[in-house]
């Protein structure tokens, strides 16, 4: 009865348990979900591993949809590893597992790993190149990798990269990595994409080392130390103006000169303000002859009176060029002689000063001291007058009347010869005698919208070695012992002539001993036969004919030296060439013309070479420090109102030179040259880069514009 009852109990058991369902006989049965799912990555794959979970038969791998939030059997394996290949690089693949047990031929699984979303690799970089160095920067560019979140540049001066490794990352495919400037570095760039704080970087591309740059081709600019503040560039219309403005094709000559597109863009316009001496016969020179404004002087009242209609032709010039350049175009009254009205002969230059010796019975020229004015003391007030008057005139005509300039080349003698010939119009005075004729124009200057400027010195001088004043010391010095004039001038005109470096030095020093806030402007100059210091002094020698014009590089190269002296030296905030047109065999013009044919124009390159400064360097630039580590190559620099910065480089050697740039801040350039074959011409242009090796051509003018 007892063992009947057990064995009762029992069947009782068996009848239950085989009465459950299997599912959750199988419940207590189910394997521990898998833990520690991890991953590796290639561009196509992604390996899954997970532990190994005790007593599990075998797992099997799901995908995840994140949308649909479904997941999706992969694979089903006995080992606790997975390879998923044909992937898309650079996406996000999320992934489970789950562990299962065979009960009764039925597998019986456990939950849901935990879900690991994953990242193939990037696609490998390519086209990775330097863009540039800088002073202290390398540039870099490639192409994007599709699906990156962002880039990782790897650099060192250990080209194994084992040591001093340091990196730059980057959204964009364009970065700058800051490195020393003086040594050699190696870089590599992966992309990469972050997925859940893991960063999941493409293979290295290859290894790229841009050169160290050469400093012995290094210009640096140094924009915070300034130097003068430019008014510009221009030339002289003697004695062109009053012809050409009656020629046909007068536009299509002054265009050379005044069209910003067409020409060099000058925006200064010197106008020889005329002295009546057109019917002069005695001038030789007749296209030195001039027109004037003045008709009568009523000398009881001191009543001038003026017929502006006069002086047609070469007004007509002056409205083309300002229809080239604009309203802003500035002009200078500029007068060689007063007007033959108000001269103590009638003429626009001196009587002869020749002197009659008894001795010798020969006529001798004693000098300096012996010249004499042609303007008469009590006539300096009406001088004065004049000058306003014309100047007033052309205010009222719409031009920007900015500088009048009474008196030119002053130390010369300007006198005609024993039979009454002369050239050209000019008149002599003493230092005294200025002195009292600039006080003059002072008090009729003031309050007018332009500026009597001090007179124009024949050459830029200053106290020689010797410690010996010079005659421009002695003009200076006399014409500012008067309190009104030392108050009222602030500009000093000077020619280009007959000084070299050291001389115009030795002026810039001595102006500077008087005040450093006066400025000086080089209002003329042309390469004459005699000048030693033009730099074609010798070749002069060895040209006939037609070639004396100086048309050929050589000319225009020494003639942008002169200037680069006078903007470096002098710090000159205006430069002018003499005269803007020329008809006779001479090298002082920049356009050539034909009095018999005026379709004949000829070019020169001095034309194009003064181009290289004033087409780019505006009203309002200020000249900046520029140190050029190669001394033959001349430099000057020059930041515009608009922030662009302007450099213009002189090569007057043989051999070609290559500059870097060092200059902060800037994105673009643009080069500009004049050489024997290209005139003003865009030679290149593209993103800025010290590495940028710009090529500076044997014998010519480069510019350089650099752009933000």
């Amino acid at each position: 009865m007892k063992y009947k009852r057990l064995l009762t109990l029992i069947l009782s058991v068996i009848l239950i348990i085989t009465a459950l369902p299997f599912s959750v006989y199988a419940k207590s049965s189910a394997p521990s979900k898998p833990t520690s799912l991890s991953a590796t990555s290639t561009t196509s794959s992604v390996s899954l591993k997970w532990k190994k979970v005790k007593s599990a038969s075998g797992y099997t791998v799901y995908s995840y949809n994140s949308k649909t939030k479904k997941y999706k059997s992969l694979k089903t394996l006995g080992k606790n590893s997975y390879k998923i290949t044909k992937l898309t690089s650079g996406t996000n693949y999320t992934y489970a597992v789950k562990a299962y047990k065979t009960v009764k031929k039925k597998k019986v699984f456990s939950a849901y790993s935990s879900k690991l979303t994953v990242s193939t690799l990037p696609d490998k970089v390519k086209n990775f190149k330097v863009l540039g160095r800088n002073a202290s920067s390398v540039s870099f560019s490639w192409s994007k990798v599709k699906n990156a979140q962002g880039y990782k540049i790897n650099y060192s001066t250990d080209k194994t990269f084992k040591k001093s490794v340091k990196s730059k990352t980057a959204s964009a495919n364009k970065v700058s990595v800051s490195v020393a400037s003086d040594k050699k570095y190696y870089f590599r760039i992966s992309a990469y994409r972050k997925v859940g704080g893991r960063y999941y970087y493409s293979a290295s591309s290859s290894v790229i080392s841009p050169s160290v740059i050469n400093s012995a081709n290094v210009s640096t600019i140094n924009a915070a130390k300034t130097y003068q503040t430019m008014e510009g560039f221009g030339a002289s219309a003697c004695w062109w103006g009053h012809k050409v403005g009656g020629w046909e094709n007068a536009k299509d000559i002054i265009k050379y000169l005044y069209s910003p597109k067409e020409g060099i863009g000058l925006n200064i316009y010197r106008y020889n303000v005329g002295t009546g001496s057109r019917s002069d016969d005695k001038m030789w020179n007749y296209w030195a002859r001039t027109d004037g404004f003045l008709t009568d002087v009523d000398f009881t009242t001191n009543k001038l009176t003026y017929d502006f209609s006069r002086d047609a032709e070469a007004q007509n010039s002056l409205k083309i060029a300002k229809e080239y350049a604009g309203d802003d175009l500035k002009l200078c009254l500029f007068s060689n002689s007063p007007p033959v009205q108000l001269t103590k002969n009638g003429k626009a230059y001196c009587s002869n000063n020749e002197v009659f010796n008894e001795e010798t019975q020969q006529y001798e020229n004693w000098g300096y001291w012996y010249y004499k004015s042609n303007l008469d003391e009590k006539n300096y007030k009406l001088y004065a007058q004049f000058e306003c008057d014309v100047a007033d005139y052309f205010l009222s005509q719409g031009y920007n009347v900015f500088d009048v300039s009474p008196v030119n080349e002053p130390q010369f003698e300007w006198a005609c010869n024993r039979e009454g010939y002369m050239n050209q119009e000019g008149c002599h005075y003493k230092p005294y005698e200025l002195r009292k004729l600039y006080n003059e124009m002072a008090k009729k200057g003031y309050g007018k919208p332009y500026k009597f400027s001090m007179f124009e010195g024949g050459a830029a001088e200053g106290i020689d070695d010797n410690g010996n004043n010079t005659y421009f010391v002695d003009y200076v010095n006399e014409i500012f012992n008067d309190l009104l004039n030392k108050r009222y001038y602030n500009s000093i005109s000077c020619h280009s002539y007959w000084a070299n470096a050291h001389g115009k030095e030795q002026c810039r020093n001595y102006v500077d001993s008087i005040d450093t806030s006066l400025n000086i402007a080089c209002t003329e100059y042309c390469q004459m036969y005699n000048d030693v210091n033009t730099g074609v002094y010798e070749t002069c020698q060895n040209l006939q004919g037609e070639a004396l014009n100086g048309y050929t590089i050589d000319f225009g190269v020494q003639m942008a030296r002169i200037i680069n002296e006078d903007l470096t030296i002098l710090n000159a905030n205006q430069w002018n060439w003499w005269t803007g047109v020329s008809n006779g065999i001479y090298p002082d013009g920049l356009v050539y013309i034909n009095d018999s044919n005026h379709a004949d124009i000829k070019l020169t390159k001095r034309l194009w070479c003064l181009g290289q400064y004033s087409k780019f360097i505006k009203e309002g630039a200020k000249r900046v420090d520029i140190n050029c580590a190669q001394k033959d190559l001349l430099s000057s620099a020059f930041v515009n109102p608009d922030s662009s910065l302007v450099i213009v480089y002189v090569n007057q050697t043989k051999s070609n030179k290559t500059a870097n740039i060092n200059a902060q801040g800037y994105s673009q350039f643009k080069l500009y040259q004049t050489t024997a074959q290209d005139d003003l011409k865009l030679k290149k242009s593209g993103n800025f880069y010290m590495s940028e090796g710009l090529v500076i051509p044997a014998q010519s003018v480069v510019s350089v514009i650099l752009t933000k």
